[in-house]
């Protein structure tokens, strides 16, 4: 850690200057942004900053604790993540193919949505192959054919009739009337996702409310892992993909630990933009769940040849009598 080093004569430390090494005077020091142009002003307190706290003793902990993660939230004041416990960018990249984005649907295959909202409506949509030809991937593995940025539940209407999609997972909050809308109007073909911690195991859909609630750490696990297993193909790399690949990394996963009771459990942490990653979440939860498109069921409205005699074809048209009903039989 080259912002504290100990003094020339052995007595103690101070905070240092990254470049010059010169000890820094913590209140003559100032605000400076890493970022001026950007419309949210966003502000990091660390130990680091404070002249109560002994530099020495933050430097020891540094080199010693045994909860890294602690450290850099507590002391630091910054996101920690174990490396092995995330995606990296050049991860998600390799899994990139020739293949052009897609506009539209090819009619042979399944297509599924997620999105995430917010400022702006990010969308992912998946294809499941229907068929297996020998010219076409029958591997089981999902493909990535659209990535978009929408501004207005109309444009993502208009993706669900290009793309045909059977099956769809949008936010449930914050935009709560907006998402029951656009559900109302893909009755069966929309579900509002709700992340419940309770929850575990598979995801618990809801035909009747149109609505589907997972675990979201076991939902982050089961995206992250299709990637790492190479179960996804993306499509040829364009700046929207790299976009898809960066948010993908901006999820990672912490191991957090109770202090009082010592339980630990998993969580995943967001270090930066994640919307792109949030929607795959709910297009692979889609595509997993299992039941497939609607199938359209043909019946014969043919009449049947029934096996009774002329006299009798009349009573199909009336109810038969109850037992002991008294009335005059036939009924007429």
């Amino acid at each position: 850690m080259r912002i504290i080093l100990l003094r020339p004569d052995g007595n103690g430390h101070y905070h240092a200057c990254p470049k010059c090494s010169g000890e820094l005077d913590l209140a003559a020091g100032e605000w400076v942004a890493d970022f001026p142009n950007r419309p949210i002003h966003g502000y990091r307190i660390s130990q680091l900053f404070s002249s109560k706290v002994d530099p020495g003793e933050i430097l020891h902990e540094y080199r010693n604790t045994r909860f890294p993660d602690r450290f850099y939230n507590l002391k630091i004041g910054i996101p920690w993540a174990d490396l092995d416990r995330r995606l990296d960018v050049s991860t998600v990249l390799s899994l990139c193919s020739d293949a052009p984005m897609m506009e539209e649907a090819n009619s042979r295959d399944t297509y599924t949505m997620g999105v995430d909202t917010g400022l702006a409506l990010h969308v992912v949509i998946l294809r499941s192959e229907s068929n297996k030809d020998e010219d076409r991937d029958s591997t089981g593995r999902q493909h990535l054919v659209h990535l978009a940025a929408c501004h207005d539940f109309s444009e993502l209407d208009e993706l669900m009739k290009r793309f045909k999609i059977y099956k769809c997972v949008i936010d449930g909050l914050p935009e709560t009337h907006a998402t029951r809308e656009f559900a109302k109007r893909h009755r069966g073909r929309v579900f509002l996702n709700f992340f419940v911690e309770s929850e575990r195991g598979a995801a618990n859909w809801d035909r009747d409310t149109h609505t589907v609630r997972v675990n979201r750490t076991e939902a982050l696990d089961s995206s992250r892992a299709a990637v790492k297993e190479k179960r996804l193909v993306l499509p040829r790399r364009l700046p929207i993909v790299e976009e898809f690949a960066q948010h993908m990394a901006s999820d990672a996963k912490v191991l957090d630990e109770d202090a009082e009771t010592g339980v630990k459990k998993y969580r995943y942490i967001k270090t930066g933009t994640d919307h792109f990653s949030l929607a795959f979440t709910y297009a692979w939860m889609s595509c997993e769940a299992g039941w497939g498109p609607p199938r359209v069921r043909v019946i014969n409205l043919a009449p049947r040849e029934r096996p009774f005699p002329d006299f009798l074809s009349g009573f199909n048209r009336w109810p038969l009598p109850r037992r002991g009903f008294g009335g005059p039989w036939p009924f007429r």
